[in-house]
């Protein structure tokens, strides 16, 4: 027999390696050295008590196992409060620092003095009453019995200040909030150009396909009985070669997002040689989404020479700089207050955890009458909570970037008519989806950046209506909910109150 292998093992002990031992004990010292060590240092500290203690253990700020270990149960804890199945289970208080910080009483604390964003905006109160009516506009007789069959009666504070200015061929800057009139206040003087110069054609850029698709659908009804100022809606999520062909017709009128638009310009699909007007609608949307290449590169295919249009709901440096790089010598123009939350649209919050928001949620839904907007953080939570509430028998529809065109207009048809009660979204339902009577605004999830609250709940209290939004805050969103008062504080907004 092999002398290596032992009868009762099939395969021979290895002898085991003491490099590590033997490098341990010539660089630190043996273990019979180290509680010596430690005495000295402690009759040293005793010898002299001035003189800086050396610590054991994992230095200051430094999280020990312990520590480690009780934050993988949080993060285990909240990944199974967004899991799939959606699991009930009892709510918790949360951890202590959630209990022991709590919530400032923000309702107490006065506007900031902050600096004036917009001193060189002509300042209009959306309150504000107008007198005159469209026909002091001078449209032409096509125009007006466009405007009497959508019963256009009135035009809004925007409208009534900026149509003058652009029909007069002025660039212009306005800022204002959506649900203002905006999509009236550029079509119609666009409309206007094409009826006076019949080659002259018009470019509109939106952030999304919603707000893309609705300022088509305007278009649309607008010119319904004039089908030669034909538009043209590009849009990503449907196909190209159907878009391909309705560039290939005749049309006055592109309705567009940038990174869709500029696919079919480099594949020479469609031409801007024409374009006399450029409108960039929620520039400010378009910037936070990461479209300031594409605005780059289709500034090259336009003519030099042109009117240009500038909307946004929020303003910013990024929104300046990019004001300045399209517009020449523009009206200024600013409807209320920037990122101002709507004063329609009665504001709550109510402090849960992760694992209790299911519940939390199927509780406000229950109690509360009317259509109700769903707002959450990511496509993956949208999905498996619209798929939770069906479960519970609840008509539900989703909306969000992975969704195609036709699901997104369905989904968002059925919320608008009254088929289904709830729709859950991402911020892609934050602007530019009109609809008209939304009851309740719910933040699942707290949004990223403080300036999306104020869109998000300004789906609710529209056309003269009351809205209720109400947020869902976790522990860990404690500090997106401090950054979001701050702004509200900022802007002088109604502070939220706390529901118990």
């Amino acid at each position: 027999m092999n002398p290596v292998m032992n009868s009762n093992n099939k395969y021979p002990k290895k002898p085991k390696k003491k490099f590590f031992s033997r490098f341990s004990e010539k660089f630190f010292g043996s273990k019979s050295e180290k509680p010596a060590e430690k005495a000295d240092v402690k009759a040293s500290e005793q010898q002299n008590p001035s003189a800086p203690k050396k610590r054991y253990g994992p230095p200051k700020g430094r999280k020990n196992n312990e520590q480690r270990n009780d934050q993988k149960g949080e993060r285990r804890d909240f990944n199974r409060g967004s899991s799939s199945n959606f699991k009930r289970s009892e709510p918790h208080k949360g951890p202590r620092r959630w209990q022991s910080k709590g919530f400032k009483n923000y309702s107490s604390i006065a506007p900031s003095q902050q600096k004036n964003e917009l001193s060189e905006f002509l300042q209009i109160s959306p309150d504000e009453t107008i007198n005159s009516t469209f026909e002091e506009f001078n449209f032409v007789e096509p125009i007006q019995v466009a405007l009497k069959r959508m019963a256009f009666e009135k035009p809004t504070p925007i409208q009534a200040k900026s149509i003058p200015e652009v029909l007069a061929g002025k660039d212009l800057v306005a800022c204002a909030q959506t649900g203002t009139g905006k999509t009236a206040a550029f079509c119609l003087p666009i409309l206007t150009e094409f009826i006076k110069n019949p080659a002259a054609t018009g470019l509109i850029l939106a952030p999304t396909r919603e707000l893309a698709q609705q300022i088509g659908n305007f278009w649309k009804t607008l010119t319904e009985a004039m089908p030669e100022y034909r538009s043209v809606t590009v849009t990503g999520g449907s196909p190209m070669d159907r878009q391909i062909k309705a560039l290939a017709k005749d049309y006055r009128l592109i309705v567009a997002t940038p990174g869709r638009l500029l696919d079919h310009l480099k594949r020479r699909k469609c031409k801007l040689d024409n374009c006399s007007i450029l409108v960039l609608d929620e520039a400010d949307r378009m910037l936070d989404m990461g479209f300031a290449p594409q605005l780059a590169e289709i500034e090259k295919f336009v003519p030099q020479k042109r009117q240009n249009l500038l909307f946004s709901a929020t303003w910013n440096k990024n929104v300046d700089q990019l004001s300045k790089k399209f517009l020449v010598e523009p009206l200024r123009i600013a409807v209320g207050s920037v990122s101002k939350a709507a004063a329609s649209v009665k504001q709550t919050f109510k402090t849960t955890s992760q694992l209790a928001k299911n519940d939390t949620l199927i509780n406000e839904i229950r109690k509360r009458e009317g259509s109700i907007l769903i707002f959450t953080r990511t496509k993956s939570r949208t999905n498996k909570l619209a798929r939770f509430l069906i479960s519970l028998g609840m008509q539900v529809e989703q909306m969000h970037g992975d969704r195609t065109q036709g699901q997104r207009r369905a989904a968002l048809e059925a919320f608008r008519n009254g088929e289904v009660r709830i729709l859950v979204a991402t911020d892609v339902a934050a602007r530019g989806i009109d609809v008209a009577d939304i009851g309740h605004v719910i933040n699942y999830d707290l949004p990223q950046v403080a300036e999306d609250y104020i869109h998000r709940i300004g789906r609710s209290g529209r056309a003269g209506s009351t809205g209720h939004a109400l947020s869902l805050i976790a522990p860990e969103e404690h500090d997106l909910w401090e950054e979001i008062m701050r702004l509200l504080i900022k802007t002088g907004s109604a502070a939220p109150q706390q529901e118990k």
